[in-house]
C-alpha cells in the first residue's frame, strides 16, 4: 500500500515538472519572437523570471509600444490574448469591438453599439456616443487590422487586443510587426 502512495507522489510530481518545463518553453518562444521584433522595433523585453510571461517596451514612430500576453478560461477552453498599446493620444476617445467577442463573454452591452458597415464576415460594432468613424478610409483600416476583439482609444493611448490560439506561432516575425504598423496607420487614419 506504501508503495503506491510513493508511485502517486512521484507521478504527481513529474507531472507538475513537466507541465511547468511546457510552460518555460511557450515562453521561451514567444521571448524570442519578442528579440526578432525588437531588432527591428528598438525595444526591451522584460521578464521576471524563468516562467513569467515576457512583455515589450519599445518606441514606434516616436510613441511609447508595450506588448503584454494574457489568458483567461472560457467555456471553449483556454483563451490567449496579445494586448498592443501605443501611447499616442487620441482626442475623441472611442472604442470598436467584435459582436463576436461581446457575445462569448455573455457581454449585456451589445445594445451600447452601433454596427460598423464592413465587408464579409466582419462584425464589429462602435460604442454609441464615440465619434463617427466610417469613412471609406478607416472602415479598410479596420478590415486589415481584423481580426481583433477591441479597440480603446483615448486620452492616454490605445489598446488592441488579438485573440489567438497559440501565441507562439501569432508572435512570429512579421506578423506582430504588421499588426503594430497597421494599428499605426489605423491611428493616423482617424486624425
Amino acid at each position: 500500500m506504501f508503495i503506491y502512495v510513493v508511485y502517486t507522489f512521484i507521478a504527481i510530481i513529474v507531472f507538475i515538472i513537466s507541465i511547468n518545463y511546457l510552460r518555460k518553453l511557450h515562453w521561451d518562444a514567444i521571448h524570442l519572437n519578442l528579440l526578432n521584433l525588437a531588432d527591428e522595433i528598438k525595444g526591451e523585453i522584460y521578464r521576471r523570471n524563468f516562467m513569467a510571461r515576457p512583455v515589450f517596451h519599445g518606441k514606434y514612430k516616436g510613441y511609447e509600444l508595450t506588448i503584454n500576453f494574457s489568458s483567461e478560461r472560457s467555456k471553449s477552453g483556454r483563451n490567449n490574448y496579445i494586448d498592443i498599446s501605443i501611447n499616442k493620444k487620441v482626442m475623441k476617445p472611442f472604442t470598436i469591438s467584435s459582436f463576436e467577442w461581446l457575445k462569448e463573454r455573455n457581454d449585456s452591452s451589445l445594445d451600447e453599439y452601433k454596427e460598423m458597415k464592413i465587408s464579409g464576415e466582419m462584425k464589429y460594432g462602435i460604442r454609441k456616443g464615440s465619434p463617427k468613424l466610417f469613412s471609406e478610409d478607416i472602415i479598410q483600416s479596420i478590415q486589415k487590422l481584423h481580426p481583433f476583439n477591441f479597440i480603446f482609444a483615448g486620452g492616454t493611448g490605445v489598446l488592441m487586443e488579438i485573440q489567438c490560439k497559440n501565441t507562439a506561432i501569432t508572435t512570429k516575425h512579421p506578423y506582430l510587426k504588421e499588426r503594430i504598423e497597421l494599428l499605426y496607420s489605423f491611428l493616423k487614419a482617424i486624425e
